[in-house]
């Protein structure tokens, strides 16, 4: 008995150590049987993220003390397909590539943190301020990279991801706004090329949430400059959508909105979306898709999905999904089908 009571307070000192720290592993791998057809060609075979893209995360967090909490967020994307790993892109620069893919990097976030009651601020690789407002917030494919995606619409090399950036996050305001600030080097040739700056606004509260980002990336011979909205409406177990953007790389510019649907039926969903775009090349090439998917939980970490997606082009244009390649004004179809498992 007396060892008991002298053990005891060795548990609860270790215990309120691992209160105080925390490492943490996660991750999704998704897998699906995928075919597209256009242009008198088509493609069938495995591919990766059709619901979820397939990655592994390792994060941890620290409390100092007196508010003040420290933490950390890696996370790679790979192929559940063929077991590599994402390229990335290192310097913010469209022609530059740090890896093709093969060897382990944490392309989807590398970042180090320091947060409090007055913000958080962070320093790495991270999402850029536009991208949650064109795709992870506003549509209803966005966490994917499957068929369904809308990323016809942007041509932004920054508009998804940007190294060697810091950024301040804010707490919630008035328990309904809040706003990113960030800044990325593009630590190339020259002081500037490469770097570039960007905002994001969000304002919750109840059902509706309103969302306006705008970012600026410095290249050779001009700047890529991105602005974007995004406003959805949850009715309690139907939300519905809409995205904006504007994208313009030099003297081309590119836009496109998107209209989406998410209905709860039951645990399960249905997800659609439409979404169309333009840019003001010769005969301004336009593109259009439509996207229908269906997710089946068989438990909070694993489902059964599938997505069909035609996408239609116009004026001359060659819109794609998938890296799949159209000829110009033709159409596009595609089908995936496949199993995704949260860990």
């Amino acid at each position: 008995m007396n060892k008991i009571f002298l053990l005891a307070p060795l548990t609860l000192a270790c215990a309120a150590a691992h209160t105080q720290s925390g490492l943490h592993i996660s991750g999704t791998v998704d897998a699906a049987v995928q075919h597209v057809r256009g242009s008198g060609d088509s493609r069938t075979g495995l591919a990766s993220g059709g619901n979820a893209t397939s990655k592994l995360i390792i994060r941890g967090t620290e409390d100092l003390g007196d508010g003040l909490q420290a933490g950390f967020w890696l996370e790679s994307g790979f192929y559940a397909d063929d077991g590599t790993f994402a390229p990335i892109n290192v310097k913010n620069q469209p022609h530059v590539t740090g890896s093709a893919g093969g060897g382990l990097s944490f392309d989807r976030k590398a970042i180090v943190t320091l947060k409090n009651a007055w913000g958080t601020l962070q320093g790495g690789r991270d999402w850029s301020p536009t991208y949650e407002t064109f795709t992870g917030k506003f549509d209803p494919f966005g966490v994917s990279i499957g068929i369904g995606l809308n990323y016809a619409g942007s041509n932004n090399p920054n508009g998804i991801r940007v190294s060697n950036s810091i950024a301040y996050v804010s707490p919630l305001l008035a328990n309904s706004l809040s706003f990113k600030l960030q800044h990325w080097f593009g630590e190339g040739s020259g002081d500037k090329y490469g770097s570039g700056d960007g905002v994001r606004l969000n304002y919750a509260k109840g059902p509706m949430m309103v969302e306006a980002s705008f970012a600026s990336t410095n290249l050779q011979g001009g700047s890529a400059v991105y602005r974007n909205m995004g406003a959805n409406y949850n009715f309690g177990t139907t939300t519905v959508s809409f995205n904006f953007n504007h994208d313009q790389q030099a003297l081309i510019k590119t836009e496109g909105w998107l209209l989406g649907l998410r209905q709860q039926i039951g645990t399960n969903e249905i997800r659609a979306s439409y979404s169309a775009t333009e840019n003001d090349g010769v005969n301004k090439p336009k593109g259009s898709k439509i996207a229908v998917g269906y997710v089946h939980n068989l438990s909070k970490r694993t489902a059964l999905y599938g997505t069909a997606a035609y996408l239609k082009n116009r004026n001359g244009g060659s819109f794609t999904a998938v890296n799949f390649k159209t000829l110009p004004n033709r159409s596009m179809t595609g089908l995936e089908v496949g199993l995704r498992h949260n860990f």
